[in-house]
């Protein structure tokens, strides 16, 4: 996924929460190994928790805690699959 793939996935989930100041070399980076559904699920995370916390944008810090939620939500899910094969 190229990261201008990437960043139209986010920045379409993000809308208006998106912020300018979004570092997108380190958040390309976390997409790694990623699917585009775990990517927008991810997004749309870090929206919801910008909301709970009352802020206006989403911040580069809370999308990479979302991506870390969705990569570690994947690499459990193989595991389990690779176990009960």
């Amino acid at each position: 996924m190229s990261w201008k793939v990437i960043r139209r996935i986010i920045t379409s989930r993000l809308a208006t929460f998106a912020g300018k100041d979004i570092d997108w070399k380190v958040v390309v980076e976390k997409v790694r190994g990623l699917s585009q559904a775990d990517v927008s699920r991810a997004a749309e995370d870090a929206v919801k928790h910008a909301l709970l916390q009352e802020q206006s944008h989403v911040t580069t810090s809370s999308l990479l805690s979302a991506l870390d939620e969705r990569t570690s939500s994947s690499k459990s899910l193989e595991l389990s699959e690779t176990t009960h094969a």
